[in-house]
C-alpha cells in the first residue's frame, strides 16, 4: 500500500505579517476567539510579527480557521510587504489514529493551552497519533519535480519569491549530476544547501515536516489554500505514480575502497554465507567491537534490512563460547523496498498532474494576473 493511502496529511502555516506588532496581533486575535494560533517575533526584514498555527488537516474547518484569522489580522491593520514570506509545513507521516474532525480540535486546544517557546509547543503533536514516516523517495520525488518545474512555479508566484535567497531555487540543484545518486535525508539536505531554499528537508528529522519556503507573504486565505492543494497533490500524485512500493533491489556489490578495512568486510560479508566476528578479525585485524561498530555503521547507512546476522546458536555454538561465531550476511537482493519508477514508466512529472480541475483553474488565473 502506498504511503498516503493510509490515513492523512497534516499542514503547519508561518504567515510573517507587517505593520502589527506581537502583542497587537495577539489582542486582536484574542478579542476574536481565535487564540489557536501562536504570534511570535520574525528577524526577517519588513516583517514585525509571525503568526504560526497548529497542524491542520485538509478540511473545510482548517479552510475557514485560517481564512477568519487572516481576516481579522487585516482588520488589525496588518499589511503584506516584500519581505513577508508564507512557509508551508507538510507533515511526513499520516495521521491515522483519528478522524481530521478530532484531530482539528486536537491540535486546536494544544495551540490554546502552550506557549509558542514552551517544549514540542509549536512542533506537530507527539507520534501517537501519525503512522510511519513517509518514505525517503516520496519526498525526493517531490523535491525533483518541484526543481525540475521551477519556472512553472515562478509563475504562479510574484517576481519577489523567483530568486529570494530565503528560499533559493531548485532548479539546478535537481540538474546536477549527482542529485540521482543521493540516498537520504541528511544528503539530500546537504545537496539542497539547508534551510533557505524553496523545500527545506532539514525539518524532516527536527520537526516531522516538509517546509515549503517559496510562497509570498498573504492574508488571502483563498490564495493560500490553491497553494497548500497544490503541494498536497503533489505528494499524492509522486506517491500513487511514480512510486513502486514492495520493489525489489540489489545492494551495491561494493560501496568501499575494495582494499580499504571496509571493503575487505563487505565483500567477506556479500556472500551467500557472510563472515563471523572471528573470521573478519583474522582477516582484518580487528576487535569484535570493531566489527559491531562497522555493522552499526553499515546499517545506519544503507538500511537496517541490508545485514542479515545469524546468532552463535545458529552456528552451532552457545551463550558461553563469545560472540566471535556470530555471523553477518549482506543480502544481495531487499523486498519490500520502495523505488521511484523509471521516467519510461512512471507517472508525468507536472506539477499539475493529477491536480483538481477547481485547483488548475485558480492557478491559471494567478498566472494571467502575475503576468500583468
Amino acid at each position: 500500500m502506498s504511503h498516503m493511502n493510509n490515513g492523512f496529511m497534516v499542514f503547519g502555516l508561518e504567515c510573517e505579517i507587517d505593520d502589527l506588532s506581537p502583542r497587537r496581533a495577539e489582542r486582536a486575535l484574542s478579542d476574536a476567539g481565535l487564540d489557536a494560533v501562536w504570534v511570535t517575533t520574525d528577524a526577517s526584514s519588513g516583517v514585525t510579527a509571525e503568526i504560526v498555527f497548529p497542524p491542520l488537516p485538509f478540511c473545510t474547518r482548517s479552510k475557514n480557521f485560517v481564512g477568519r484569522v487572516y481576516e481579522t489580522l487585516e482588520n488589525a491593520g496588518a499589511t503584506i510587504s516584500t519581505g513577508c514570506g508564507h512557509h508551508v509545513h507538510f507533515s511526513a507521516s499520516q495521521v491515522t489514529n483519528c478522524t481530521m474532525d478530532e484531530f482539528f480540535d486536537d491540535a486546536t486546544n494544544r495551540a490554546r493551552n502552550t506557549s509558542y517557546d514552551a517544549p514540542n509547543g509549536a512542533k506537530f503533536p507527539d507520534g501517537d497519533l501519525f503512522g510511519d514516516a513517509m518514505p525517503f523517495e516520496l519526498v525526493k520525488d517531490v523535491v525533483y519535480r518541484y526543481g525540475t518545474h521551477q519556472q512553472e512555479v515562478n509563475r504562479i508566484l510574484p517576481r519577489s519569491r523567483h530568486d529570494n535567497r530565503m528560499c533559493n531555487n531548485l532548479f539546478n540543484k535537481v540538474r546536477h549530476n549527482s542529485f540521482n545518486s543521493i540516498s537520504s535525508m541528511g544528503d539530500l539536505n546537504a545537496h539542497l544547501g539547508g534551510k533557505f531554499c524553496a523545500i527545506n528537508v532539514s525539518t524532516y528529522n527536527t520537526q516531522g515536516t516538509i517546509e515549503f519556503r517559496q510562497h509570498a507573504g498573504t492574508l488571502n486565505a483563498h490564495k493560500i489554500w490553491g497553494w497548500i492543494d497544490l503541494i498536497h497533490n503533489m505528494f499524492k500524485w509522486s506517491d500513487n505514480e511514480r512510486l513502486e512500493y514492495n520493489a525489489q533491489s540489489s545492494t551495491d556489490v561494493q560501496p568501499f575502497r575494495a582494499s580499504c578495512r571496509n571493503g575487505v568486510a563487505w565483500s567477506m560479508c556479500r556472500t551467500s554465507n557472510g563472515a563471523s566476528v572471528q573470521e573478519m578479525m583474522d582477516a582484518i585485524g580487528w576487535t569484535p567491537n570493531n566489527v559491531r561498530r562497522t555493522i552499526s555503521e553499515w546499517r545506519s547507512r544503507f538500511g537496517d534490512d541490508v545485514v542479515q546476522t545469524v546468532g552463535q546458536q545458529n552456528n552451532g555454538a552457545s551463550y558461553g563460547d563469545g560472540d566471535s561465531h556470530t555471523r553477518y550476511i549482506i543480502r544481495e537482493t531487499l523486498g519490500n523496498s520502495v523505488a521511484i519508477i523509471p521516467e519510461n514508466r512512471a507517472g508525468q512529472t507536472s506539477i499539475w498532474a493529477g491536480l483538481s480541475d477547481d485547483c488548475f483553474d485558480y492557478m491559471q488565473q494567478r498566472i494571467q494576473e502575475l503576468a500583468h
